[in-house]
C-alpha cells in the first residue's frame, strides 16, 4: 500500500517512468537581469519576437529577484535600472524603473516595478502594468493597509507629456 501511495504521488507530481523529474525555473541571478535589462535598454519595442518575449519575461524575473534581494540605487544601476522613487518607513517602498525605446516619436518608455516589505521583513514585489517613471511617493493617512500616492511622468508622443498619479495599497 505504501508503494502505491508513493507511485501515485510521483504521478501527480508529473513523474513518468523512464523520465527524470523536471526542475522548476531557477531563481534569477543579478547577471541574468543585468544582461536582459541591457538588451531592453538598447532595443526597440516590437523589433522582433525575441525582444517582445524579453519584454514579457524580464519584469517577472525581476519581481522574483526583488522578493529575495534588497537593491540599493548603486545595485539598481548595475542591473540597468534606476531607483526612481523611495519612501523610508516600515514598508521601505521602492520604485525601480527600466526603459526601452518605442521605435516611434514617443521615444523612451519607462516601466516601474515596486518593492516593499511587511512588518516582519518579508519582501514583496510587483511589476505595475503602466508606462510611467514614478519619481515621488507620498504616504496617505488611511485606516487598515498603508496607502501611497505615486506621482510620475512619461512621454505620450514626440509632442506631449503624460503626468500620472496612482494610489496603491500595500498588502502582505
Amino acid at each position: 500500500m505504501k508503494q502505491l501511495l508513493v507511485s501515485l504521488s510521483l504521478l501527480v507530481a508529473g513523474w513518468q517512468p523512464g523520465r527524470a523529474p523536471q526542475p522548476g525555473p531557477a531563481a534569477p541571478v543579478a547577471a541574468e537581469l543585468q544582461k536582459n535589462f541591457a538588451l531592453l535598454s538598447h532595443g526597440t519595442e516590437f523589433e522582433s519576437e525575441a525582444f517582445t518575449k524579453l519584454m514579457n519575461t524580464t519584469p517577472k524575473r525581476l519581481v522574483t529577484y526583488l522578493k529575495t534581494h534588497e537593491l540599493s540605487a548603486a545595485g539598481a544601476r548595475k542591473l540597468h535600472l534606476s531607483l526612481s522613487a523611495e519612501y523610508k518607513d516600515e514598508a521601505h517602498l521602492n520604485v525601480f524603473t527600466y526603459h526601452y525605446e518605442s521605435g516611434g516619436t514617443r521615444g523612451t518608455i519607462h516601466r516601474p516595478v515596486l518593492q516593499w516589505q511587511n512588518a516582519v521583513g518579508q519582501r514583496f514585489a510587483y511589476a505595475a502594468p503602466v508606462e510611467c517613471e514614478f519619481t515621488e511617493i507620498y504616504k496617505l493617512a488611511s485606516p487598515g493597509h498603508p496607502q501611497y500616492l505615486l506621482l510620475g511622468h512619461d512621454r505620450g508622443s514626440g509632442q506631449c507629456y503624460l503626468s500620472a498619479a496612482y494610489v496603491i495599497e500595500l498588502k502582505g
